[in-house]
């Protein structure tokens, strides 16, 4: 789930969001904050459990998400588990992706609170700046032993002898066989178009 937002001046900030693993009959409550120009995620238990005791009631003051989008990101997502999101080191709760902005309002002026949340957000350290994604690592033997030179070229050409070396170290096998392995795709495209053709990913 990702957005941007602006100040009322229409400075934009950076693409935040977060991974989360949605199951079925589950509520997530999302509310937005205008004092931290921000989400919160942070309703008690017993909030949560009133939402899911009325949402008989509730159900009909919200809209269905666009069914065309809905199996569109479906697709996008088929694969990734929870159990591939945990490996991956997406567990975290919220992930900035985009440009940084160096100023919010001008130097003349005072910044209102929200800018000064804005900017705290933005001012991320080199530990937040450094993360990667714990992708598994491809084999480097890309051929089995004593392969003549006629299979080592095959096998360059063919990477199914690497694809199943990949899946077998690393178990990436559980729905069925390189089900896991698809997931890390998915999560890596999914990676690439949010953050408009690069990787700078920022996990907090």
């Amino acid at each position: 789930i990702f957005y941007s937002y602006a100040d009322y001046k229409g400075n934009t900030t950076v693409r935040s969001g977060f991974f989360q693993y949605l199951t079925s009959k589950t509520v997530y409550p999302i509310v937005w904050s205008p004092e931290n120009e921000d989400i919160k995620m942070d309703l008690t238990n017993s909030d949560i459990e009133i939402l899911q005791n009325m949402w008989d009631d509730e159900k009909a003051q919200t809209i269905q998400y666009p069914i065309d989008s809905s199996h569109s990101w479906h697709r996008l997502t088929h694969y990734i588990t929870d159990k591939t999101i945990f490996r991956l080191g997406l567990e975290k709760s919220r992930i900035y992706i985009g440009p940084e902005f160096d100023v919010i309002s001008s130097s003349f002026e005072r910044e209102t609170i929200a800018e000064i949340n804005l900017r705290k957000q933005l001012n991320k350290s080199e530990a937040d700046l450094n993360i990667s994604l714990k992708f598994s690592s491809i084999p480097r033997i890309h051929y089995p032993e004593n392969s003549a030179a006629k299979d080592i070229s095959q096998h360059y050409l063919d990477k199914t002898f690497t694809m199943e070396n990949l899946i077998e170290s690393n178990n990436l096998s559980d729905a069925f066989y390189g089900s896991e392995l698809l997931g890390e795709f998915q999560i890596s495209f999914l990676a690439y178009i949010l953050g408009g053709g690069s990787f700078i990913l920022i996990l907090t």
